[in-house]
């Protein structure tokens, strides 16, 4: 149903009209900021006033989305919009992201430099340890 013709005042009818007399002046700007999108990405605008949500405008292939986006709710002219940008598994895999095992492997090498290096100290610690022990056996044995 059209919510806008079942009002029955003209106040009624105005206030939902309000925010939509500003709408080409919105899509331009929206279109000219979603220029310099990357096609990678999908982007939605939902007005969202109503109790049911009006869906305005996509760029992107929704077909393509993941469950990685972020949602954000703007006041604008007197109306609420709800900007969607979803990342689409293409763009994830175009980021300069480390490989999943890479992190595992450096901190196992910096765990094995690690205890490569106390296990060193230790070794000379026990070798000073027994050389000062030899010693005082030599001298002990001097003595007698």
């Amino acid at each position: 149903t059209n919510k806008i013709a079942d009002s029955s005042s003209i106040e009624e009818r105005l206030s939902q009209l309000r925010g939509w007399s500003y709408s080409p002046i919105l899509i331009d700007e929206v279109l000219s900021v979603v220029a310099g999108l990357n096609d990678e990405v999908i982007l939605t605008i939902s007005d969202i006033n109503d109790d049911n949500s009006k869906h305005f405008f996509t760029r992107g292939l929704i077909q393509d989305k993941t469950s990685y986006q972020v949602t954000q709710t703007i006041d604008l002219f007197g109306r609420q919009w709800e900007l969607n940008l979803i990342a689409t598994n293409k763009f994830i895999e175009s980021l300069p992201l480390d490989a999943y095992n890479q992190t595992y492997q450096e901190i196992l090498t910096a765990t094995l430099l690690l205890m490569l290096t106390v296990f060193i100290i230790q070794m000379m610690r026990s070798r000073r340890a027994q050389f000062a022990k030899h010693k005082i056996e030599i001298a002990q044995a001097r003595e007698a």
